[in-house]
């Protein structure tokens, strides 16, 4: 008969899951992933990525470096023998079993004076737990900030487009409506009027003939139209 020590793998198990929906909201922000329930790669189907697939991805999208990919791997290598291994009732079976442990989990020690091996162990998980923790958030709470950021900036740069445009077309209407002839006027101020405005019509028309604008005005309609606008701001 196995000790199982259900108490211990619970916990361990328990510390594993938090981190894990953390790490689906890091990756699903880095990603544009907006409901993650929905998704085959980050749900609960028979389909999600494993733990060690997210990691893995984590690191290939340069979110974590390879210290920080090296200490989440060691938190799973703990989950995965008190989740798998019938036989790892303890934390010093689990360092015998998983190469290096000892050595990586003691940075996390704390009171390395205490004579109880296991206690030191557990401690010290406990607070490679806390440490992954707080790296997943600190790195989900940055990029949260960034994504922030740059809708911000787009808010601003549509913001002053659209009264540039609108103010522009105010002038425009204003100059045109102040250049209609009136009963009485003489020629000198019709022809001066009729100058004016045939200067406005002649430069628009230039303007929108112009090669180098139609190229400038064709990319901003593709990338700034309304509905991929609206998809970077939610």
């Amino acid at each position: 008969m196995f000790e199982i020590n259900l108490e211990l793998r619970t916990g361990v198990l328990e510390k594993a899951l938090y981190l894990e929906a953390e790490m689906n909201k890091l990756l699903a922000l880095f990603l544009n992933v907006q409901t993650v329930k929905e998704t085959r790669t980050f749900s609960n189907k028979s389909t999600s990525l494993s733990f060690k697939n997210k990691i893995d991805l984590l690191f290939d999208l340069a979110v974590l470096n390879k210290e920080e990919n090296d200490q989440l791997l060691l938190l799973m290598q703990f989950r995965n023998q008190f989740l798998h291994n019938i036989h790892c009732s303890s934390f010093s079976i689990a360092v015998d079993l998983i190469k290096g442990s000892s050595k990586h989990l003691s940075k996390f020690v704390v009171d390395k004076a205490s004579e109880n091996l296991e206690d030191g162990y557990d401690s010290a998980f406990g607070n490679l737990y806390a440490s992954c923790l707080k790296l997943i958030s600190s790195k989900y709470k940055l990029k949260r900030e960034m994504v922030e950021e740059k809708h911000q900036t787009l808010r601003h740069l549509m913001a002053y487009l659209e009264y540039f445009y609108d103010k522009d077309s105010e002038l425009q209407s204003s100059i045109f409506e102040a250049c209609l002839p009136f009963e009485g006027e003489s020629d000198e101020i019709l022809d001066f009027k009729n100058t004016i405005v045939n200067l406005i019509e002649s430069k628009h028309a230039e303007i929108h003939n112009d090669p180098e604008f139609q190229t400038i005005r064709d990319n901003f309609n593709e990338v700034g139209s309304e509905e991929k606008i609206k998809g970077l701001l939610t």
